[in-house]
């Protein structure tokens, strides 16, 4: 039945159907309401006329009914035709129009990769192999799906190149084969050179090394399309045909009309903190001293921490000489710092009088639990004059805990040495002391009863010799 023609009569025994046939060409036999041909119906330049609309899978329809209802192959997913749908309902990217933006995927705006440039030309795809650069020859994405494959076995000089379809195996001698080598072997092979040209990006004579397992080439790209979306995965500044654009991390670059590629911020606020984009946290070398707001205070009235430094520097206790590390600092008459010349030997807070440093053990003990002010100290440099006075006081009520004899250069004529305070000699040395280039250390923790100046006697005119008296005291605070 499968080589004959069946006609469906549409009627009923009241209606009279006439179909003229020639009789050699097909047989006509009748099977209830049907008339069956044995062999295909050949209307020659006749036609059917008065078909109804279709009902079922295999009813006969009219060319008006058609055109009404049916899409022609020819016109699904076609230029002036209709759009097809894919799998999931959608249509295909490929059948939208250019306006409408299309991503692309993501892109380092610090060494342009993959290739951006206004105009939007096809880029190739290709993969640096150690000392070699395989470029696909045809520009667009296609080239990412070549690979290129390193493996052992043959001899240096005679290397096997192998093709299949887009993969690319390149039989090399391990650490012999030089990169001159590989490319004249792989330029060699019709099937590989279709596919990629090979440049020496390294050292000609530099051997290369396998296996090297399948690797694809990167970064081939087809022409722009108006409405094309990158977005940057890493920040950096552009030149892509139309002057320097800064790019950071989530920034779109679009292609536009115009065939130019522009700068989509991700947002409209804060793009990057010093440089640095993403969740910032803050790091030394962020901000200066004097970007940094301070309080006004007590007596720093600066609003930076700069210049409140420079205000402390400005109001700090000046040294009249360089101290020397491991020495204590007092003050002289003037109140300004100075190195003492004396070094911690023994505990301080103990009284021994081995210790250089004079304690305000006296003083607490004398005023019991008033507090005692920080030493002061006065300075009285002797040379060979009789008698030498200071230009400094020490205050009424002060405590004169100790007076440290330095002697600088040893003394003649056996010379002795006093100080005086208030008229009363609190320390003689002796010639012998004198005569010796030494520290001469004398406890005193005596109260000094009304302000008055340091007086150092020198007895027997000496002709050399040269000392530093120096006297510390403390005041009660309270």
């Amino acid at each position: 039945m499968a080589d004959k023609t069946k006609i469906l009569i549409h009627g009923t025994l009241a209606n009279e159907f006439s179909i003229g046939l020639k009789t050699y060409l097909s047989t006509i036999t009748v099977d209830g309401t049907y008339f069956i041909l044995d062999k295909a119906l050949n209307m020659g330049t006749h036609k059917i006329i008065n078909v109804v609309d279709p009902v079922g899978d295999q009813d006969a329809m009219t060319l008006k009914y058609a055109d009404d209802n049916y899409i022609n192959l020819d016109e699904k997913g076609a230029a002036s035709g209709v759009a097809t749908l894919d799998a999931n309902s959608k249509i295909p990217v490929a059948q939208l129009p250019n306006s409408v933006m299309e991503y692309k995927g993501a892109w380092d705006a610090s060494t342009n990769l993959p290739v951006l440039a206004d105009g939007g030309a096809a880029t190739a795809a290709y993969k640096v192999i150690q000392d070699l650069t395989y470029t696909a020859d045809t520009a667009g994405l296609a080239g990412n799906s070549i690979t290129i494959a390193y493996t052992t076995g043959a001899t240096a000089g005679s290397e096997v190149v192998t093709v299949v379809d887009n993969a690319i195996s390149v039989q090399i001698e391990t650490g012999v084969s030089t990169a001159t080598q590989v490319k004249t072997a792989v330029d060699g092979k019709a099937e590989a050179a279709a596919l990629v040209d090979v440049t020496i990006s390294g050292t000609a004579g530099n051997a290369q090394t396998a296996p090297v397992s399948a690797t694809n080439l990167t970064y081939g790209q087809d022409a722009a399309n108006t409405g094309d979306v990158y977005r940057a995965s890493v920040a950096g500044t552009q030149d892509l045909g139309s002057g320097n654009i800064t790019f950071y991390v989530g920034d779109f670059a679009i292609y536009n009309s115009n065939d130019v590629w522009e700068r989509s911020p991700m947002a409209d606020g804060v793009q990057s903190v010093f440089g640095r984009t993403g969740v910032v946290e803050a790091t030394a070398g962020d901000y200066t001293a004097s970007e940094v707001t301070n309080v006004a205070a007590g007596n720093i009235v600066a609003v930076t921490v700069q210049a409140a430094i420079n205000e402390l520097d400005d109001e700090k206790m000046a040294l009249v000489v360089t101290p020397t590390d491991g020495h204590v600092l007092t003050t002289d008459e003037n109140g300004q710092a100075e190195d003492s010349g004396l070094v911690v030997t023994t505990d301080v807070d103990s009284g021994s009088t081995d210790s250089e440093i004079p304690t305000a053990k006296a003083a607490y003990d004398a005023i019991g639990t008033s507090m005692a002010s920080a030493l002061s100290s006065i300075k009285v440099t002797v040379a060979q004059a009789a008698a030498t006075t200071s230009t400094a006081q020490v205050p009424a009520g002060s405590i004169i805990e100790k007076i440290v004899v330095l002697v600088t250069a040893a003394y003649d004529n056996v010379a002795e040495l006093n100080v005086v305070v208030n008229s009363v000699t609190l320390v003689a040395n002796a010639s012998t002391d004198l005569t010796q280039t030494d520290k001469n250390i004398f406890e005193l923790y005596a109260t000094n009863a009304g302000a008055t100046v340091v007086t150092v006697n020198l007895t027997n005119t000496p002709t050399e010799g040269t000392a530093l008296v120096i006297v510390y005291y403390s005041t009660p605070l309270v």
